[in-house]
């Protein structure tokens, strides 16, 4: 079985977020909410649902919290 695009499975406001961490790789919250203008909400449910896709990884605690795409094998 093929696994389907990240895409598929996320709204346009997500899809923005998820192709901007592609770009950078490794990125804060707050750096998501300035570089693309959405509201923290919106940022903090999408970086959820991509951690519980296993998209993302997260490092450290508190403010010095940031997520990396996950490591493929």
């Amino acid at each position: 079985m093929t696994e389907q695009p990240t895409a598929l499975f996320l709204s346009d406001k997500q899809n923005q977020i998820w192709n901007y961490i592609q770009t950078v790789g490794s990125v804060s919250r707050g750096e998501i909410i300035r570089a693309t203008d959405l509201n923290s909400r919106t940022v903090d449910h999408t970086l959820k649902k991509l951690l519980n896709m296993r998209k993302l990884a997260r490092y450290g605690q508190g403010r010095a919290t940031r997520y990396r795409l996950m490591q493929t094998i």
